[in-house]
């Protein structure tokens, strides 16, 4: 999506909040904020994509102060991987006790996209009790769901299937669906890590620490630490990315950067999105989980 003054807005935002929870004073703090505020300046145009203007924005706020994983730093990242991977396994058996595949698939579709809604730093999967079936079936909390297109797509023949993952506490709920995949689809996953830190987005270094090799057949270091595979910045990794049958990606910001740079093959996002021009973009209601089918670039 191409980044409009109220996205800035809210990516400054973001920026701030991160700032606020450094151990610097006031003095120093604001002095980073405002040199953000004119980095983003510097790059915010009409034709600038939100991905690449929050990549730099994150940038400037690393080299400012100089951390290259703030997140593992100062948000408790190893803390929220481990609530996660135990939640997760608690999950996974709803999963593998269903018999028929294609219900297999879409439960772990819906825990994967439900994994992205984070109240209060943790996902809404933590908050209770682990849910039954029965909540992955009929919660409120879920919006569009474009997981019949997406098995359709899958059950015709062994795919390939490129897998861009979004924030690292997202992880183990997503291998679920990484293991269905492989299992029950026979599918050949390659999965696109960052070489360094964007936010808490999974890294190499985080898929190394988590055996993401274990649930995937290829992982691909991108070269970036970019918000996603961005194809004027990491050229080779998004030639390997377009190979694959379809793209699964993570999260609002990148559904959003494929949404609006179509690709030549389909790309199913799962996301939750509480931005109302977010939503109206992707055509989806603000406030819920969703798993969209973004149609393959047509060319005529």
């Amino acid at each position: 999506m191409k980044a409009r003054p109220i996205c800035v807005a809210c990516m400054l935002l973001r920026r701030a909040f991160e700032i606020e929870s450094l151990q610097q004073n006031l003095d120093v703090r604001v002095s980073w904020f405002r040199s953000i505020v004119e980095t983003t300046s510097l790059y915010f145009g009409p034709d600038m994509e939100i991905a690449l203007l929050a990549t730099m924005s994150f940038r400037r706020l690393k080299s400012l102060v100089k951390q290259n994983d703030p997140y593992r730093v100062f948000h408790r990242k190893e803390k929220l991987v481990s609530i996660a991977r135990e939640r997760a396994e608690k999950l996974r058996s709803i999963v593998e006790n269903r018999e028929n595949p294609s219900e297999k698939l879409a439960v772990a579709l819906r825990i994967s996209s439900l994994a992205t809604i984070v109240e209060h730093e943790y996902s809404v999967l933590e908050q209770v009790e682990p849910p039954g079936y029965d909540f992955f079936v009929n919660t409120k909390i879920f919006g569009r769901d474009d997981s019949s297109l997406f098995i359709e797509f899958i059950r015709s023949r062994p795919r390939t299937i490129a897998f861009i993952p979004a924030s690292v506490a997202e992880l183990p709920y997503d291998f679920i669906l990484l293991d269905i995949m492989k299992k029950d689809f026979n599918a050949y996953i390659t999965a696109f890590v960052r070489n360094g830190a964007f936010e808490d987005y999974t890294t190499i270094e985080d898929a190394e620490a988590l055996g993401l090799d274990e649930h995937v057949d290829d992982v691909v270091d991108i070269g970036s630490d970019a918000a996603t595979v961005l194809s004027d910045e990491v050229s080779n990794a998004f030639e390997k990315l377009i190979e694959s049958d379809i793209v699964v990606v993570k999260g609002t910001l990148q559904t959003l950067h494929y949404a609006n740079n179509r690709l030549k093959i389909p790309v199913l996002g799962l996301f939750y999105t509480k931005c109302q021009i977010a939503a109206s973009v992707l055509g989806v209601e603000p406030g819920k989980a969703n798993i969209l089918w973004i149609e393959a670039l047509s060319e005529k």
